[in-house]
């Protein structure tokens, strides 16, 4: 679950969200990918700049960041607007619309009192990233 050897893997031991972009810079064991315009600073063994890559969060591993708050340090934080909320007994899963319109699902314990922008923190040590085949 935490460390699956493929996308298809990671889709199908649970919920995941996959992102695609390319390696803009590697720096050590942190990557920067491009996507959708955005950035994402992840922890990798694999990519370098100007690989195609796939990255798969989880949705538990989005942490939603209330308004004038800070995410964890080294954090990464996304930005989006609320879409569909589930409601599903013990927590809440959340859909958010990146700018580019891709969506990211995350899981909380309660919902947020108002829609519209939101912004989620990720661990980038969270993350797994799989080089695309051409």
């Amino acid at each position: 679950y935490e460390q699956p050897a493929t996308p298809f893997v990671a889709t199908f031991v649970g919920a995941t969200n996959l992102l695609a972009g390319t390696v803009s810079r590697r720096d050590g064991e942190m990557i920067e990918v491009a996507i959708d315009g955005g950035l994402l600073r992840v922890r990798s063994a694999v990519g370098q700049p100007g690989q195609r890559v796939e990255i798969s969060l989880r949705p538990e591993a989005l942490s939603l960041v209330a308004a004038g708050d800070q995410p964890p340090a080294q954090w990464g934080v996304l930005a989006g607007t609320l879409g569909a909320v589930e409601y599903l007994g013990a927590s809440t899963r959340l859909h958010l619309r990146l700018a580019a319109g891709r969506e990211l699902q995350l899981t909380v314990a309660t919902s947020p009192d108002a829609g519209g922008e939101l912004r989620v923190a990720y661990d980038p040590a969270g993350a797994v990233v799989w080089v695309k085949d051409s």
